[in-house]
């Protein structure tokens, strides 16, 4: 009915769950021709499911650069998956892009500051590999791993956890570790 309406969010979720789940090529493009629709009246959503879909070399659909666009796209509109996309993009040297990992941790830092559920886990990575600003930092991550926590990431807990048990991170002991580990 909300297609029937003209309903960009109708569009983006029926175009999804026909794109994803359809189960023959027939429903997919159906999918896909309703993400494109919804995409092209600014639906940020859109833009960010297709550039996945872009992304994947392994598509009838791959093309980088429109991947690039449609992620320039969405964060020209502050949207924090459209930032958390082109951090990973930074990060992985996707869509004709050099990897810059200065640009990838302030893409992810403003999706994470905006709520987006996966922004705190990979600056917590970041700042355990050492990419993020001033390299290595325990404290950080471990922060940052706990703020993933408080979004529902248990996983984040677990690395929270072996990174206390594992480093010497300052203010913290193994009490702390094993507190945030059952918390996941």
């Amino acid at each position: 009915r909300g297609v029937a309406e003209g309903d960009p969010y109708a569009f983006h979720s029926l175009g999804y769950e026909l794109m994803t789940k359809g189960g023959s090529t027939e429903i997919e493009v159906e999918g896909y021709d309703l993400l494109v629709r919804a995409m092209e009246v600014g639906h940020t959503f859109s833009m960010n499911a297709l550039t996945g879909v872009y992304l994947d070399d392994d598509s009838d659909y791959y093309d980088p650069e429109r991947a690039l666009r449609y992620m320039r796209e969405s964060v020209s509109r502050n949207d924090i998956y459209g930032f958390y996309n082109l951090a990973r993009a930074y990060q992985r040297g996707q869509a004709g892009l050099e990897v810059d990992l200065e640009n990838a941790f302030d893409l992810m830092q403003k999706a994470a500051v905006g709520g987006h559920p996966r922004g705190p886990y990979r600056l917590g990575e970041m700042y355990v590999a050492g990419t993020a600003p001033g390299g290595i930092d325990y404290v950080s991550a471990v922060e940052a791993f706990s703020e993933s926590l408080n979004r529902g990431d248990a996983f984040a807990a677990a690395k929270a956890a072996y990174h206390l048990r594992t480093q010497n991170v300052a203010g913290y002991d193994e009490f702390d570790s094993a507190a945030i580990g059952a918390k996941g």
